[in-house]
């Protein structure tokens, strides 16, 4: 074998398809678990708030808005990590539902600021129930999630101290 010959990784006569290295396998089991977990929880969450008709993202952004009243939109975007067009979407949905009232801030007329309704605070209690609900079901039914459950607490509490 010279210099420039490639090592060859899959046995003779065998496809590249047929060879189960280690490092193919592991990307596609995350990937695979990641998939399983984001449909178990959708369609958990779905049957947990019943006919609310919300979804995880809106209860992340009604959560936000409800622990800062007031919040702008864009301060919204920052806090929860959602693009800034899902973001508006959601807030124009919320808002049509009467869960959040938009209002367009003195300051600056391009920006809205965001507050919870109280109708929109019982849809909020009702989604958190559920979401707390999904994440139990996740943590027994998804390999680590309870371990990465830990991680994001002690971030937070780094972060916060």
């Amino acid at each position: 074998m010279g210099a420039n010959t490639p090592i060859e990784s899959t046995p003779p006569g065998a496809k590249p398809s047929m060879t189960k290295s280690p490092s193919r396998r592991a990307p596609m089991r995350l990937l695979k678990t990641l998939c399983y977990a984001q449909q178990l929880a959708d369609a958990s969450f779905a049957t947990f708030v019943g006919d609310l008709d919300i979804t995880l993202p809106q209860t992340a952004v009604l959560a936000a808005v409800a622990e800062h009243p007031g919040l702008s939109q864009a301060a919204t975007i920052d806090m929860i990590e959602i693009d800034r067009s899902t973001v508006a979407d959601i807030c124009r949905r919320l808002a049509r539902k009467g869960w959040l009232k938009r209002r367009r801030k003195k300051q600056d007329a391009r920006a809205y600021e965001i507050e919870v309704t109280e109708q929109g605070g019982e849809v909020l209690r009702i989604a958190l129930e559920a979401a707390e609900r999904v994440e139990r079901l996740l943590r027994n039914r998804v390999p680590g999630v309870a371990q990465l459950r830990l991680e994001t607490r002690r971030e937070q509490r780094d972060t916060a101290g």
